[in-house]
C-alpha cells in the first residue's frame, strides 16, 4: 500500500500517517498520540 497519497493529505507527520494506516488495518478504529496536527486529524486522538 502507497502510503504517500495518505501523507500528502494529512497535516500530521509522516510516522503519526504511517501508524495511524497500521493501525486501520489491524482493526483498531483511533489511534492515539501526542501530536497536536495528528489528533485534529479523523482517526486519531490526542493525550
Amino acid at each position: 500500500m502507497d502510503r504517500s497519497p495518505l501523507y500528502q493529505k494529512r497535516k500530521a507527520d509522516f510516522a503519526d500517517c504511517l501508524m495511524g494506516a497500521t493501525n486501520r488495518l489491524s482493526g483498531c478504529e483511533t489511534t492515539v498520540t501526542f501530536d497536536q496536527s495528528a489528533s485534529k486529524q479523523e482517526g486519531f486522538r490526542g493525550i
